[in-house]
C-alpha cells in the first residue's frame, strides 16, 4: 500500500478550475481534478486567482511563489503544471510525463486542432459531458480570437467541432442540442449531411405530429427528409431482427398476461444488468 501525505491546508473556499468548472478544496483534489481532465485545460489556469487561492488558502506559499516565478519569465501551461506535480509528488513520474506531453501538443493556436483531437477521443470513450466541456471552451477561444482580430484556422475545423459536439450530446439525449449545433456547423460548410444530421436530431427530439409541422417551414429540406424516413425505416426493420426487440416484445406480452412473475424477474436482470454497467463505468472513469 502507498501512503500520501497531505499536501498543504484544507481550504474551507473552493478554487473552480477554468474550462472545467469543477470546485477543489485541496491540492490532491486540484492535482486529481487535473489529471482527469487534462484535455480540457488552457492558460486560463496560469491565472492570480490559482496562485493566491494555493498562497492565501493551502498555505503552500513556497509553490506559489515558484508558480508566479514561472508565469512572469512566460512559461508554458505545461511547465506550469509539471511545477505543481513535482512539487506534490502525488503521482507516478511516468503517469505525470505521459500527461504534460498531451499538454504540450495542445498548447499554442496549432494545438486547436489537436486538442480537438484528444476531445474527440474522450467522444469515442463516450464521456460526453467532459468532451463538451472541452468543446464549448474551444469555441469560446476560437469567438475571442476571431473578435480580437487573431489568426485562425479554416472555418471548416469550427464546423467539425460543433459537429462532434452534437454528436456528444445525441449521446446524451439531449436531441434539441445536437440539432443546434448540427445547424451551426450547416452554416459554415453548406455541406448536406449536416444538413441530415439537424433533421435526424429534430426526428428524435419531436412527436411525430411536431415533426410534421417542423417540417412544413423546410419545404427546402424534401430530399433529404425523404432519405431520413428511408433510413428510419431501414433501421426500424433491423432493430425488429434484434434479439433485444423480441426480449422487449415478450416484457410487453408478460405485463398484460398472465406471467407477470416472468415480467418482473426480466426487469430484475436487466436492473441489475444496468447497475453493473453503470458501477464499470465509474470505475474506468
Amino acid at each position: 500500500m502507498r501512503l500520501t501525505l497531505s499536501v498543504g491546508e484544507y481550504a474551507k473556499t473552493p478554487y473552480i478550475v477554468p474550462g472545467i468548472e469543477l470546485p477543489v478544496y485541496c491540492m490532491e483534489e486540484l492535482c486529481f481534478c487535473i489529471r482527469e481532465n487534462a484535455p480540457l485545460l488552457d492558460a486560463r489556469i496560469m491565472g492570480s486567482e490559482l496562485l493566491d487561492w494555493i498562497d492565501k488558502r493551502l498555505e503552500l506559499h513556497d509553490l506559489a511563489n515558484s508558480l508566479l516565478a514561472l508565469i512572469r519569465r512566460k512559461g508554458s501551461l505545461s511547465d506550469f503544471i509539471g511545477m505543481i506535480f513535482n512539487y506534490t509528488g502525488l503521482y507516478e513520474n511516468n503517469d505525470v510525463r505521459l500527461m504534460l506531453i498531451g499538454l504540450q501538443s495542445n498548447e499554442g493556436l496549432n494545438g486547436i486542432e489537436r486538442r480537438k483531437e484528444s476531445l474527440d477521443g474522450l467522444v469515442n470513450e463516450k464521456k460526453y459531458h467532459m468532451a463538451i466541456r472541452g468543446y464549448e471552451a474551444l469555441l469560446e477561444k476560437w469567438d475571442a480570437l476571431e473578435k480580437d482580430g487573431g489568426k485562425l484556422p479554416a472555418a471548416a475545423l469550427k464546423a467539425s467541432l460543433l459537429h462532434n459536439m452534437a454528436v456528444a450530446y445525441t449521446g446524451l439525449m439531449q436531441y434539441g442540442k445536437a440539432a443546434e449545433c448540427f445547424d451551426k456547423a450547416y452554416h459554415i460548410t453548406g455541406e448536406s449531411i449536416e444538413k441530415l444530421s439537424f433533421l435526424s436530431a429534430k426526428r428524435m427530439e419531436l412527436s411525430d405530429s411536431e415533426y410534421v409541422a417542423f417540417m412544413a417551414d423546410y419545404t427546402d429540406c424534401y430530399t433529404e427528409s425523404i432519405q431520413l424516413e428511408k433510413k428510419m425505416d431501414r433501421i426500424r426493420e433491423e432493430w425488429r431482427t434484434e434479439g433485444d426487440y423480441a426480449r422487449l416484445s415478450n416484457r410487453i406480452l408478460w405485463r398484460v398476461g398472465e406471467d407477470k412473475h416472468m415480467y418482473y424477474d426480466e426487469n430484475d436482470r436487466v436492473t441489475r444488468a444496468l447497475k453493473d454497467n453503470y458501477r464499470q463505468m465509474i470505475a474506468d472513469v
